[in-house]
């Protein structure tokens, strides 16, 4: 690890040092200990790319708790988490769908006054709609809050949206498509996964608001593909 007035490691660097912490959780304990020795021990300082690496070696070795536990001592270690951090932190609730923590993080981040982005929202977003039960009409309201803020919905989380309303017949999924076509999103593949819907006996309340797609249409979204088989 370095003082914090030395200049932050280059990108191949950090990837080192990350892959370097996240081999186990023996050696993502011993960074830390390394790093609370630095900080406590010799009255140095680190600087929040470092830490930050340390919690993404947790999410690579997929450790929310871990990571969540780490960031609570971001204090002792004397470094001031930015948005990364929190980016970070929504990250690892998105993987193991936990709207509670999402929601403590987010929390969280609005109190020290950061601002969120893209992303923030993003892993916000999808924490909810992959919460397997319950309602989901908070997701819509952080979709809200998003587009208030200036960004612009990707189509991963509009994908998102209309997989999870048409799980569950719900009619804003025709309104989804249409503003993913406004956004300048393609909807090929989810109009197509709607028509495969239906021939696995989905009812068609929704799908009867569509205008059906052209049989000739060439599937070409990769991104909304891949998404589409996740969680299958």
């Amino acid at each position: 690890m370095r003082e914090s007035s030395i200049s932050p490691p280059q990108l191949p660097h950090l990837r080192f040092l990350t892959e370097a912490m996240a081999q186990s959780t023996q050696t993502l304990d011993r960074a830390f200990f390394i790093l609370q020795d630095i900080v406590q021990k010799e009255g140095k300082s680190i600087d929040i790319i470092t830490f930050n690496a340390l919690l993404s070696a947790c999410l690579i070795l997929n450790d929310a708790s871990r990571a969540i536990s780490t960031y609570q001592d971001a204090a002792s270690l004397k470094v001031v988490p930015n948005l990364e951090t929190y980016n970070l932190l929504l990250s690892a609730a998105s993987k193991v769908g936990h709207k509670e923590l999402a929601m403590y993080v987010l929390t969280e981040l609005k109190a020290a006054g950061v601002t969120p982005n893209e992303s923030t929202y993003a892993h916000v977003i999808l924490t909810c709609l992959f919460e397997p039960e319950g309602s989901y009409d908070q997701a819509f309201l952080y979709l809200e809050e998003m587009k208030a803020a200036g960004w612009i919905p990707p189509s991963g989380v509009y994908a998102a949206f209309v997989k999870k309303c048409l799980y569950h017949n719900d009619e804003r999924a025709v309104t989804l498509l249409e503003e993913m076509k406004k956004v300048g999103h393609s909807t090929k593949v989810l109009e197509r996964y709607m028509d495969f819907s239906v021939r696995l006996g989905v009812r068609s309340k929704v799908l009867d608001r569509r205008t059906p797609l052209p049989q000739e249409e060439v599937i070409q979204d990769e991104a909304i593909q891949r998404f589409l088989q996740w969680k299958r």
